[in-house]
């Protein structure tokens, strides 16, 4: 009995220190040249940079969806990928220029609920409050990986969620 207890608390404590280490851990950041072309990735989910327009800094980071209050709120599959660009002057960069894509890993039953229309990614209007769905397409790789991509318009923070 004693054993089980030690056991149920053990796990108790990991879970919670999932949640605050989540929750805590820096955003990724990566440096681009004008011209190059990369991907950055954060857990599951990235941005593609096909030939950058800008040179600076690409702040990736993983956050709840609790945390943006819109006034609509689609179901989330995953945690939110927020995308942030800095010049390396330091300004801001608000809208995208050029090729650039932000991409979801996907499951096979989500590759398949969004081949019926029931899956999508959508970004945060911040002028407006609101999630849109931002068009979507399905990327499978050469290891058998499908990805949600859709190309990016503004940085901001986008997600997988049903429609």
């Amino acid at each position: 009995m004693q054993t089980k207890k030690i056991a149920i608390t053990t796990i108790a404590i990991i879970l919670a220190l999932s949640v605050i280490a989540a929750s805590v851990l820096p955003a990724t950041t990566s440096t681009i040249k004008k011209g190059e072309t990369v991907e950055f990735y954060s857990g599951r989910a990235g941005v593609s940079f096909t030939d950058s327009q800008f040179t600076g800094t690409v702040r990736l980071a993983r956050i709840d969806d609790s945390k943006i209050k819109a006034t609509n709120h689609p179901k989330f599959k995953h945690d939110l990928l927020s995308v942030r660009f800095t010049k390396s002057n330091g300004e801001k960069v608000t809208h995208v220029l050029g090729a650039v894509y932000v991409f979801f890993i996907v499951n096979r039953s989500e590759v398949s609920a969004w081949e019926k229309g029931e899956l999508a990614v959508y970004v945060y209007d911040s002028w407006k409050n609101e999630w849109q769905e931002c068009y979507s397409f399905l990327v499978n790789d050469s290891n058998g990986k499908s990805s949600l991509a859709c190309r990016m318009r503004i940085f901001s923070t986008y997600g997988v969620a049903k429609k």
